[in-house]
């Protein structure tokens, strides 16, 4: 054997360690190697979003050609399925009617899970609730509403303007049928969602009078008539039809328990839920990156129908695939803290709402789901728990659209399983891969932003509040989140309720933390990560920053302390850069505090049961501002603004004290 070949031998023999020093060795000079190594790091992270782009592109080719075929199906074939597709649809022995198939299925008792929107022992206030909705509902997301049907299912029940009712789905682009910057289809759809009209099924349920069974099955068969299946607003998405599906089999559910000849099934329910189910199984929401909870809706309504309807043929189908898909899911939209994934404090109830529901269908229905999705679930509310802490409160990081299953006591429903101790009980926390970190004490709380924007980096409902705080006394809100108020009905409004300014942090030069290009996304250029975390009994430390601003050289840091004895909090705000710079504070408070409970004095803000304190003659002057309690609403609130100019360095200590 010649040398090489000795050489190659050997070191074919040696140890692992010893092959990759022997070949490292080779290497005459180290820097080749790092600039290799850095070149084909590049090289494979332009080839992954060359991928990633490709996927995209592929996706939305697929989903074309499936808009496509259902246009051309639409206008060849009627949508809403009749009486033969029922019965085609239905199991090995068909009945000979419709109305067979509907008897056969209430004998069967369908229900979505046993428990849900139990019975009250305020049957005055249940009653009483339901008599308003009789005609229709009375409020829609807090806002009146005077429409009744057929007028209901195409108007804003604000301003009365219409969307049109007979433009298919593929077609329809109308989305603001009156550029008011009120309009909203968003109000529009939370009619087409049918929680309003869950008190009826709840005082049936109870007092078992015809009235309410009757109102009900009136406002689903208006519905019906007037919605044919993928076409008008109602139709735009899956998730809209999958919540529809949700609350009408909850509501059927009660209907059925009561033994009673005068409870009405709505005429053509079995059709429409028919066309239903097939069009969220062709027309699920599901994107090769940066899912949403639209796709878990999607998902839940299969489910959901699958149980509530398992004559028809498809439902064993439609059912395996929720329950992989689901399965999935909740691993991809979940972070290591259990946070979902699209960085909204609100998005993560409502999908854990979503969770909680097929947790509860799981346990009644015996469907299998994994150990490994209930533990999934069980994070999710533990962390839901230690955002909202004992008050319950959401502190309204990121997009708030109102959005509810209105499930009566979700948790009892999911969580019959143990709930961690030290996620429940622990007074401080620090979700660190989601970014939120909860200082609290006995009487006080502070909530901080300091995380990624979420959904793969499309941010979609993030908003520009890296390093902004939510501060409660004892359950009540002083410095507070401004809310969402709109997504497409006015996009400069959007733009506002989203901006640095409505956020409790630092803005500098008027620049925002990341550019507000596009009302549906938000890129990540803050890059918002946590320099200390430190919580004992005395005392909680965090410590953060956010290079938004780094185009200018600037980085902000905060640094807030908890004194939990004492419950106070003392804040240090730097800003580290070079040159000139215009810096804005900015502190929202809750509308509550009106100017006659503020009080400044040198340096000095008087509430009426807490003092923020800053260093003597700092320039402090309150902004006529609004906030959004609830979306599509605005109320006044007062800001408290510093505007100060800063060289290289600048910071500004300041404390909260509860009086």
């Amino acid at each position: 054997m010649d040398d090489v070949g000795v050489e190659r031998s050997a070191l074919s023999n040696a140890p692992f360690p010893l092959r990759c020093h022997i070949q490292l060795g080779r290497w005459a000079d180290f820097d080749c190697l790092r600039d290799a190594l850095a070149s084909a790091s590049a090289d494979l992270e332009t080839k992954f979003e060359e991928l990633k782009l490709a996927h995209k592109i592929l996706n939305r080719l697929r989903r074309e050609i499936r808009h496509a075929a259902a246009f051309a199906r639409a206008r060849m074939f009627d949508t809403q399925p009749d009486e033969n597709d029922v019965l085609a649809a239905w199991h090995k022995h068909p009945p000979s009617n419709l109305r067979a198939c509907v008897e056969e299925w209430i004998a069967g008792k369908p229900c979505v899970f046993a428990d849900d929107l139990k019975n009250s022992e305020d049957v005055r206030k249940v009653c009483g609730e339901a008599d308003r909705l009789i005609d229709g509902p009375n409020l829609i997301l807090q806002s009146p509403c005077s429409l009744k049907p057929p007028a209901l299912w195409h108007c804003d029940p604000l301003t009365g303007q219409s969307w049109p009712a007979k433009v298919h789905f593929t077609r329809f682009r109308v989305f603001h049928p009156s550029r008011d910057g009120v309009t909203d289809i968003r109000r529009l759809w939370e009619v087409g969602r049918f929680g309003w009209a869950l008190p009826l099924a709840r005082a049936f349920s109870i007092t078992g009078d015809p009235k309410y069974a009757k109102a009900w099955s009136d406002h689903a068969e208006s519905f019906i008539k007037e919605n044919p299946p993928e076409f008008g607003p109602h139709w735009l998405n899956a998730m809209e039809v999958s919540i529809r599906v949700i609350q009408w089999c909850r509501a059927l559910t009660l209907f059925f328990r009561v033994p009673s000849a005068e409870c009405r099934v709505p005429g053509g329910i079995l059709p429409s839920l028919l066309a239903h189910g097939r069009y969220i199984r062709t027309h699920l929401e599901w994107t090769p990156q940066g899912r949403t909870n639209h796709y878990i809706a999607d998902l839940v309504g299969l489910l959901a129908q699958s149980v509530f309807l398992p004559q028809f043929r498809e439902s064993t189908e439609w059912r395996r695939f929720a329950i992989h898909g689901l399965t999935h899911e909740i691993e991809t939209q979940t972070d290591t803290d259990g946070f979902h994934a699209e960085a909204s404090t609100a998005y993560h109830h409502f999908a854990l709402e979503l969770y909680a529901l097929t947790v509860a269908m799981d346990r009644q229905h015996h469907l299998d789901f994994p150990s490994r999705f209930h533990k999934r679930v069980r994070h999710m509310i533990e962390t839901d728990m230690a955002i909202r802490g004992p008050e319950n409160i959401d502190p309204r990081i990121g997009d708030d659209d109102s959005g509810t299953l209105l499930i009566s006591d979700w948790g009892a429903h999911a969580a019959r399983m143990p709930i961690s101790a030290a996620r429940r009980d622990a007074p401080s926390h620090a979700l660190r891969s989601s970014g939120i970190y909860i200082l609290r004490s006995d009487a006080l709380s502070c909530h901080v932003a300091c995380g990624p924007n979420g959904q793969e980096g499309v941010g979609g409902h993030a908003h520009n509040d890296k390093l902004s705080v939510v501060i409660r006394l004892q359950e009540r809100e002083i410095v507070v989140d401004s809310g969402t108020f709109c997504y497409s009905a006015d996009t400069a409004m959007r733009d506002r309720f989203r901006s640095t300014a409505m956020h409790n942090t630092l803005m500098v030069d008027g620049r925002e933390q990341n550019p507000l290009e596009d009302w549906r996304m938000l890129r990540d250029r803050t890059r918002a990560k946590e320099l200390l975390w430190k919580d004992s009994s005395d005392e909680t430390v965090f410590q953060g920053e956010h290079s938004g601003y780094q185009e200018i050289g600037v980085i902000h840091r905060r640094t807030i302390t908890l004194d939990k004895r004492g419950s106070r909090l003392f804040f240090l705000d730097e800003w580290m850069g070079s040159g000139g710079h215009s810096i804005d504070f900015y502190l929202h408070f809750a509308p509550r505090l009106t100017r006659e409970k503020i009080h400044l004095l040198n340096g000095r803000v008087g509430l009426a049961d807490a003092e923020i304190i800053f260093p003597e003659k700092t320039p402090l002057e309150l902004l006529e501002t609004v906030y959004s309690h609830v979306y599509g609403q605005q109320v006044p609130n007062l800001t408290l603004h510093l505007q100060a100019r800063a060289a290289d360095t600048w910071q500004l200590p300041w404390k909260f004290c509860p009086l």
